[in-house]
């Protein structure tokens, strides 16, 4: 059967009117510019399917791939991590429920709740590592071993990948630690009977710990306050002298910048806001300490500090440094110290800086 009587065939007079008053030819030409129409209009769609995902497919990973790493491959790991344990005791698990909605599109955190595309959360904190029933996780967790304790669940939330090199999680990690600590004050409250807070022991030591060398693959280190400790005496509360100076205070002082001390006051940052008006976090604001009395911020100050009489000198300030334990023996303070008297004193010189009634250097 030709085109011409296939078309004549069809229903209807207009139809077969208008082709038995046409040319064969034009006839031929109409039906193959709408063939080649309609195979265009199917690939665009296809392609166009290919590349913008339906809403249906993507709602809820928008989060996850916006956080991933470009090209695909391992992040690399970050050369220091603030630990968590510091903040959660003030941790925010309200603020951590908003922080998980970025981890719903992969995770259910319901008791019961199925595992999706990760393994279910509720009851995570101080569970062993791969022991979700109805998941199936990498080796590389698996062969991970361990529990997930506050610090192991803060270094793989920072950057799964780089920390556990192999895990089938391709989310990019959350860089900002209040969030990490929020996230995991909230993971905390998913169980029957929460995981106990750590003791300041179990602080002090996270606080402390010496950073691990990466391990093949980009191991995450973590990142911890200085392990340096200079003691002080008990008999007069000064500081011992540092290592790599320990010279005349007021002289390190004159010799350093804000600039310096800024950049060493960057592991204080997990505990202490230094911005005017900042508000206190696991310590108070340091905006304005020097001359300040000691113990005076509006800030819940353990015995050992209230006990304390006079003001912020740079003297007072260089033995807290050094070792606060041995400075004000009970105090909440869990940083170790700095063993550096070149560190302390640039330190000094920042919160001079940040302080207007600051005495002038002696």
């Amino acid at each position: 059967m030709s085109l011409r009587t296939a078309i004549e065939s069809l229903p209807g007079r207009a139809v077969r009117g208008v082709f038995r008053t046409s040319d064969p030819m034009d006839i031929n030409k109409t039906i193959g510019a709408v063939l080649l129409a309609g195979l265009l209009a199917m690939m665009t769609g296809i392609i166009a399917g290919i590349l913008v995902p339906s809403e249906e497919a993507g709602h809820g990973a928008e989060a996850i791939v916006a956080e991933a790493p470009a090209g695909g491959g391992v992040e690399p790991a970050a050369a220091t991590l603030e630990p968590i344990l510091p903040l959660l005791a003030a941790a925010d698990a309200q603020a951590g429920q908003t922080v998980a909605k970025k981890c719903t599109a992969c995770h259910s955190f319901e008791k019961g709740g199925p595992a999706k595309v990760g393994p279910n959360l509720y009851d995570i904190v101080g569970a062993p590592r791969a022991a979700k029933e109805g998941f199936a996780y990498s080796q590389a967790i698996r062969d991970m071993g361990g529990d997930w304790t506050y610090e192991e669940l803060n270094k793989f939330i920072a950057a799964p990948r780089a920390y556990i090199p192999g895990t089938k999680m391709s989310f990019g990690g959350i860089k900002n630690t209040k969030d990490r600590a929020d996230l995991v004050a909230y993971l905390r409250t998913l169980a029957d009977a929460p995981a106990p807070l750590s003791t300041d022991q179990e602080i002090e030591a996270a606080a402390t710990a010496e950073p691990e060398a990466p391990a093949e693959g980009g191991q995450q280190t973590q990142e911890v306050a200085s392990t340096e400790q200079t003691p002080a005496t008990e008999e007069t509360g000064q500081a011992a002298s540092g290592e790599g100076g320990g010279g005349d205070l007021a002289a390190l002082i004159t010799a350093a910048t804000p600039d310096q001390g800024k950049q060493v006051a960057r592991k204080c940052l997990a505990c202490h806001s230094f911005e005017a008006g900042g508000p206190n976090k696991v310590g108070p604001n340091l905006a304005g300490i020097v001359g300040a009395d000691i113990a005076s911020k509006d800030f819940a100050y353990s015995d050992a500090l209230k006990g304390k009489e006079g003001t912020w000198t740079d003297e007072s300030l260089d033995a807290f440094l050094a070792g606060p334990k041995s400075w004000a023996p009970g105090t909440k303070m869990v940083f170790a110290g700095l063993k550096k008297a070149e560190e302390r004193a640039a330190v000094i010189a920042y919160l001079r800086s940040l302080s207007p009634n600051a005495p002038p250097l002696q």
